[in-house]
């Protein structure tokens, strides 16, 4: 999936802003239609790493406010660590007055049993290998033990999306919304137990790439 989304963007002139609005527009409304079933008050926590992934969750936390879904946006990072898309992204989320806190190593993680219906993990995407650190560790189990229900946004935060294992701290999701391609993680080693029902989404990535992956045909 990441030699299809280069090449979707290289071959096929797809800008990369594009799949990551495609990509947190399929994944906001797969999170209204848990929230839809969810009854009380429609809160939303969404985690954000400061890659790719998390430029997808502040897509996530725009969507949701412009539905007037009352949402709170934690990131790992402070705001001149993020790049490219993700930075504007989050620019765009901080000029529309969107509540952002920053979560840096050795602030405690916020309580999450009182007020979210639904938590939106975008911490980390299909490029995450190894352990997350000790502060990531103690949010993931934070989230996983809160009770709430859990959307992961492409793969499971502390999964490998390749091999399926999880060193450490690896979230449990209620739902996975994955794009392009289900990633072969999610059938192997801890994938089962981490993806909760996944959902496929196409987020603009051309058929042929989907249908005649590059690795089965060297030639694309």
């Amino acid at each position: 999936m990441q030699l299809i989304d280069k090449l979707a963007q290289e071959r096929f002139d797809i800008p990369s802003i594009k799949l990551m609005e495609n990509a947190g527009d399929a994944a906001a409304a797969c999170a209204i239609d848990m929230l839809k079933q969810a009854s009380g008050h429609k809160k939303a926590a969404v985690f954000c790493g400061k890659g790719n992934n998390g430029g997808d969750g502040f897509v996530i936390s725009r969507k949701l406010i412009e539905n007037r879904i009352e949402v709170d946006t934690f990131t790992l990072c402070v705001e001149n660590e993020l790049k490219g898309d993700a930075a504007t992204n989050f620019s765009i989320l901080k000029k529309m007055g969107a509540t952002i806190i920053s979560l840096k190593d050795g602030i405690t993680a916020p309580s999450l049993t009182k007020d979210y219906i639904l938590i939106i993990d975008a911490l980390f995407g299909t490029g995450f290998k190894g352990k997350p650190n000790d502060f990531i560790s103690s949010l993931i189990s934070s989230i996983n033990k809160s009770g709430v229900q859990i959307l992961s946004v492409d793969v499971p935060s502390g999964l490998d999306a390749t091999s399926g294992t999880s060193a450490g701290e690896c979230i449990k999701a209620d739902q996975t919304i994955t794009f392009g391609l289900p990633k072969t993680g999610f059938y192997k080693e801890d994938g089962p137990r981490s993806t909760g029902n996944i959902v496929v989404k196409n987020i603009g990535f051309p058929e042929t790439l989907l249908s005649d992956p590059p690795e089965d045909n060297p030639s694309i």
